[in-house]
């Protein structure tokens, strides 16, 4: 389904579908505050499916790996700036925040792992290593 030709509507749509309680989500979406309002606008149609939809995003995301997440939490950053309230942008900005601590994690890891080959490689005796690097000019030439 696309977005909702309502940008409000969409916003508490993507709100609702990461989560926000349903006033919460309802008054961050630029309405004034008022429960009997938002529970009508979420059962919606048009709404409700894009809820469930987005929901069904949020699901593959959270059993993602890394770089996937971070795609998506940039999607979301892209799509919440486009809204162009100031809700918008504070949730855009939390995405890219979230996606760049991310990107720094898999850094981290990336040189942990190096680190920890490395030194194994040196606790390898000299005779062992040259066979290792042997057998993998062997195998690449293959």
């Amino acid at each position: 389904m696309p977005r909702l030709l309502n940008r409000r509507h969409e916003w508490f749509a993507q709100l609702r579908a990461q989560g926000r309680r349903l006033e919460e989500a309802y008054e961050r979406a630029g309405y004034a505050p008022d429960r009997g309002h938002a529970c009508r606008l979420a059962s919606r149609p048009d709404v409700a499916l894009r809820i469930n939809e987005l929901r069904s995003d949020f699901m593959d995301v959270a059993t993602a790996e890394r770089p996937r997440v971070i795609e998506a939490l940039m999607a979301i950053g892209a799509s919440s700036r486009s809204l162009g309230t100031t809700s918008g942008l504070k949730e855009a900005r939390f995405a890219y925040l979230e996606a760049a601590r991310l990107q720094q994690e898999i850094a981290r890891d990336l040189a942990r792992d190096r680190d920890i080959i490395e030194r194994e490689l040196g606790n390898l005796p000299a005779r062992e290593r040259r066979a290792g690097v042997a057998g993998d000019t062997a195998c690449s030439g293959a």
